[in-house]
Order: C-alpha cells, then sequence, then structure tokens
C-alpha cells in the first residue's frame, strides 16, 4: 500500500479579513456597526476582523454587525 502523499499549508500570503460567529456573553451590550442597532447580551452576532500590518507586527480591528446582510453592507462600504 502506498503512503499518501504529504499535505501542506498554503504558504500564499494569510487573508485579510476573518469573518465568524461569536456569542456575546458579558460586558455592555455592543452596537452594530452597520446599522447601529444595540446586539443584545447573549446573542449571536457577526464578527469582522481587519489585519493591519505595521512593519513586522500584526494587529486587528474588530468589527460587530448585527446579522449576515449588515455585515456585507458594512464589507461593501469600506
Amino acid at each position: 500500500m502506498a503512503a499518501a502523499p504529504e499535505r501542506r499549508l498554503s504558504t500564499d500570503h494569510p487573508r485579510l479579513e476573518q469573518v465568524s460567529t461569536r456569542v456575546v456573553f458579558v460586558g455592555s451590550p455592543a452596537t452594530c456597526e452597520n446599522c447601529g442597532r444595540e446586539i443584545e447580551t447573549g446573542s449571536r452576532h457577526k464578527r469582522l476582523l481587519f489585519r493591519t500590518d505595521a512593519s513586522t507586527i500584526s494587529t486587528f480591528e474588530e468589527f460587530a454587525t448585527c446579522d449576515t446582510a449588515c455585515l456585507e453592507s458594512f464589507v461593501a462600504t469600506r
């Protein structure tokens, strides 16, 4: 039986943004970056991270939107 070929991760540049869904558990309610509605504590919301490269240090800015439609609209205007 032949060994399976080794798989390696792509060495391309990292993605510039990452979209994920998370649950807000604590703290004051967030506000949707697109429509301004309050995102209730404990609700699911969309989170968008923009990678900003400053020399060799990478940092992330976080923007919260209340749903996918607001997220897509927010991204289209940036």
